[in-house]
């Protein structure tokens, strides 16, 4: 039986981003924001931010951000 050999690890850094914004869908007159939750993995010598724009740069806003009241 042969064994792979693996030459790098998986990245152990989880990282997580919510985006606001005062954007609102059409139709929504009650008070709130639309939030975006983005969570990835990296290596720790990555820059997140430079990462997290590369997510989002493509990503749909208005399709993919859920609205979210403000609580009283």
């Amino acid at each position: 039986m042969r064994r792979a050999r693996l030459d790098e690890w998986l990245p152990r850094e989880t990282v997580h981003a919510r985006l606001t914004s005062w954007w609102l869908p059409e139709g929504i007159t009650e008070p709130g924001h639309t939030e975006l939750s983005v969570m990835w993995f990296q290596t720790a010598t990555q820059d997140p931010f430079a990462r997290l724009a590369a997510i989002v740069r493509p990503l749909d806003w208005t399709s993919l951000a859920g609205f979210a009241p403000f609580e009283d």
